[in-house]
């Protein structure tokens, strides 16, 4: 994934190129889905190789915590085994209350990966959605963005509402960072860009 964190994707990503970084996550049919004249946008192939180089680094992460972790060699890690590791009974039970999918008493590998994966993007998202508010917040309190904030950022009434009643669900009248995080694609398209960034310092740090 290193070299896809550094491809110039400003116009665009051809096939060639994505096959040649990619390796062997390059997905033809999510290509074919997504790409248009022979391409696929900035947008796209950041989100590509965000999702990638997230799940890589989560996986990698799982690995050890379960390596770490796991003393009955069986590839999980049970309440016991995580209770030894220097957790209290009630944050065992919170640990296992998010991450044990399938109820059964054990940490697996692709749990943990999948847990960690959601957190390192929602984490991404919220760094990204609270930079947004903070641009168009003008009140001072850079918490949240009022319809009127959003009104003036937008130039538009009608769009401001409209977002404003997909948006806000808790019908409070203004935006919250998490709020702009879980609806606004901009956060996300900023997030993703953000992780490529950092996966592309890595890789030079590393040459």
């Amino acid at each position: 994934m290193g070299a896809a964190a550094s491809v110039d994707a400003s116009a665009g990503v051809a096939l060639e190129a994505a096959k040649a970084s990619l390796g062997d996550k390059f997905n033809e049919a999510k290509w074919n889905e997504a790409a248009t004249d022979g391409k696929v946008s900035k947008e796209v192939w950041e989100k590509w190789v965000a999702d990638e180089t997230v799940a890589a680094n989560a996986e990698a992460a799982a690995g050890g915590m379960v390596a770490a972790i796991d003393t009955s060699d069986d590839k999980q890690i049970s309440k016991e085994e995580c209770a030894a590791a220097g957790h209290s009974a009630e944050k065992v039970e919170e640990i296992f209350a998010k991450i044990d999918a399938d109820k059964d008493g054990q940490l697996t590998k692709e749990e943990l990966a999948e847990t960690i994966a959601k957190d390192t993007k929602d984490a991404a998202k919220t760094t990204a959605a609270t930079a947004q508010v903070a641009a168009l917040d003008t009140d001072g309190d850079k918490t949240k963005v009022s319809e009127e904030e959003l009104a003036v950022a937008v130039g538009s009434p009608e769009v401001a509402e409209a977002v404003m009643k997909a948006a806000d669900t808790d019908k409070d009248g203004a935006l919250s960072i998490e709020e702009v995080a879980a609806a606004c694609p901009k956060v996300e398209a900023t997030a993703n860009e953000a992780i490529v960034a950092d996966a592309a310092k890595v890789v030079e740090a590393t040459a």
